[in-house]
């Protein structure tokens, strides 16, 4: 009889010991997300926006002149090999070409410049998502609520500074404050190749 008590208990016991298990992670940056069509585009550090990419319908109900659709995804998968779990997170910048517009009247390439510069705030925050995911101290218990819980806090952050982009810039038209801007996008993109 004490046999088949045991049995029970040393499975619990061993189910908890693989959810505490500590869980190799590989995080990738890559430039596609499986199977893709010609209305996204991923960053890659080279493409720069041209003002084809902007397909969607205006919204003629705000007063600026154009959307940068852009975000920031990822993909997971498991690999067990001798007792050992891989983790591998591939993350992706992209952006949508029917989800992003333009006024037609309003069309430069200064305000094309401050456009890419949306997509590239994107990807920079993609490259802090990435760092904080290296960082992290993932288990088989808590891998789905740390990854959601970072992805979040990126998310939060990225769209704080998107805000505060277009409220200091006034959507490109304060020319000194977005010339700041350029600058400090700039900079942080050379960080990020170093």
């Amino acid at each position: 009889m004490r046999k088949y008590i045991l049995l029970p208990v040393l499975f619990i016991l061993m189910c908890s010991a693989l959810q505490a298990q500590k869980v190799a992670v590989v995080v990738n940056y890559v430039t596609s997300n499986g199977p893709t069509d010609n209305s996204t585009i991923f960053y890659d550090g080279k493409t720069k926006l041209v003002w084809d990419d902007f397909q969607g319908k205006p919204d003629n109900s705000v007063d600026f002149a154009a959307l940068t659709s852009s975000g920031s995804g990822f993909n997971m998968s498991f690999q067990s090999a001798n007792n050992v779990q891989t983790m591998t997170i591939d993350v992706y910048c992209d952006y949508s070409k029917p989800e992003s517009w333009v006024k037609q009247d309003k069309k430069s390439d200064y305000l094309l410049n401050h456009e890419q510069h949306h997509f590239d705030l994107t990807y920079i925050y993609t490259q802090r998502f990435i760092k904080k995911l290296r960082e992290a101290d993932f288990t088989m218990k808590n891998y789905q609520k740390l990854i959601g819980n970072i992805y979040d806090d990126v998310e939060k952050e990225l769209n704080a500074e998107q805000t505060k982009y277009d409220d200091e810039t006034h959507h490109s038209i304060i020319k000194d404050k977005q010339e700041e801007w350029n600058k400090k996008i700039e900079d942080e993109l050379a960080a990020l190749k170093d």
